[in-house]
């Protein structure tokens, strides 16, 4: 405690001007070549490790990389790959650069890093930032986890184009081993981030309950690595994610049927999870909001199993909609759980002779490409900025400046001929 109190003395010495607040890694370089010179350190002394000064400190370890450039390039420190970082000479007093003159460098110089992307660059000196990027990409698929694919290279194009534009450079570590194989846990997969050293870590787990990503980071925690995930849902956990509005996404989905003049909805959903049950409220409360009994919004099936992201939606939406037009509880709207259940639903609805947009209605989520050439009403989710945002929240974290822990975005409707008919269902309004 004592410690951490004399360097925040030392720091505010430091900074004559604080009308104009020296940027973080400046003060620190001066006050590392203030120890150095009056002897802290002797020459060929170690300095502490990256992760230890920046404790110390309070900031994050690629501010004090930015701090420490400057005494490798000018002769002060030198490294030793291998070893360490050593006082090279013992700056003498004197020869320390001028705090005045340093003091005229704004925060902004570090701010510049997370808050005006796209446009910030490290400088010269920066050691280069290494952000490991955790998902789940099935590359050797051509079925089904398509859809699951195009999600994640959305996403990674986003994450990979922000931090671009900082000089970072990112590791990709895929759950995914091989066709058939078991995916890698979560937890393994920060281990592994984290003993490759990597500088940050952007975790992305769509679909996951929020529950199993909490227990994952609650058993590996990230070593003190600054992290942010991308989630389905909101986590419980107190750390940085990005995640859509599930919730909102179902009100929208419900209220535009109703405005289509439809009073009776079906929501049918052949498995169980976290993001199904969040849509399904927001679809509860339109109906609510709307003035309409609860039953006006029907759930199908009313016994399902757990959503496995290996099984294809298609053939459970087909399966479901076959048993639904059997017991005769098809209404003229039905919202699918995915795009992929819808899929499965128009084949079915097509056996029996329904023409959809005219018979039934039909909206899903995800907008799979696939939607755009059937003409299926959809809701897109929102990946490129959710990528962004994950990005700038990473960088904000890395800089030791985060200003909250949770992004929501909303998903946006993309309507099409599969919700543009009145109908001729039961209920309707003439």
């Amino acid at each position: 405690m004592y410690a951490v109190a004399y360097i925040k003395m030392d720091l505010m010495k430091l900074n004559p001007r604080p009308d104009k607040p020296a940027a973080a890694y400046r003060k620190i370089e001066e006050h590392l070549r203030t120890r150095i010179s009056r002897g802290d350190w002797a020459a060929g002394a170690m300095l502490p490790g990256r992760r230890e000064l920046a404790r110390e400190y309070g900031v994050s370890p690629i501010t004090v990389e930015r701090a420490v450039s400057p005494l490798l390039a000018d002769g002060t420190l030198r490294a030793d790959n291998r070893c360490g970082t050593f006082v090279a000479q013992s700056a003498m007093p004197g020869t320390m650069v001028a705090s005045s003159s340093l003091s005229e460098a704004p925060l902004s110089d570090d701010h510049a890093l997370t808050t005006r992307l796209p446009g910030a660059k490290f400088n010269n000196n920066t050691a280069t930032l290494t952000v490991g990027i955790i998902a789940s990409l099935y590359f050797f698929n051509c079925d089904h986890l398509e859809l699951n694919n195009y999600l994640v290279r959305t996403l990674l194009d986003s994450i990979e184009a922000a931090l671009s534009e900082v000089g970072a450079q990112t590791r990709f570590y895929n759950r995914v081993v091989a066709a058939g194989k078991p995916l890698l846990t979560l937890e393994q997969s920060l281990a592994s981030a984290a003993t490759d050293g990597v500088d940050a870590i952007v975790m992305i787990a769509l679909g996951l309950d929020p529950a199993v990503v909490d227990e994952s980071l609650a058993v590996q925690g990230n070593q003190g690595v600054p992290l942010v995930c991308i989630t389905s849902s909101e986590l419980r956990r107190p750390v940085p994610h990005v995640f859509y509005d599930n919730y909102s996404a179902g009100f929208q989905a419900a209220q535009h049927l109703l405005h289509g003049n439809h009073r009776r909805l079906l929501m049918l959903a052949p498995f169980k999870a976290s993001w199904v049950e969040e849509r399904l409220a927001g679809m509860r409360s339109a109906v609510e909001y709307a003035k309409l009994p609860p039953d006006a919004l029907q759930v199908f099936p009313t016994e399902s199993r757990p959503w496995i992201n290996e099984e294809d939606p298609v053939v459970l939406g087909y399966q479901a909609g076959v048993k639904a037009f059997s017991e005769g509880v098809v209404p003229s709207a039905v919202l699918c759980a995915n795009d992929g259940v819808a899929f499965g639903f128009v084949k079915s609805a097509q056996e029996q002779g329904k023409v959809i947009g005219r018979d039934v209605a039909v909206l899903g989520f995800d907008n799979h490409p696939r939607s755009i050439i059937l003409g299926i009403t959809s809701l897109r989710a929102p990946m490129e900025s959710m990528g962004g945002e994950a990005a700038r929240m990473l960088m904000r974290e890395v800089h030791g400046e985060g200003t909250g822990f949770q992004v929501r975005l909303r998903w946006r409707l993309i309507p099409r001929e599969s919700t543009r008919a009145t109908a001729s269902g039961e209920g309707l309004p003439g």
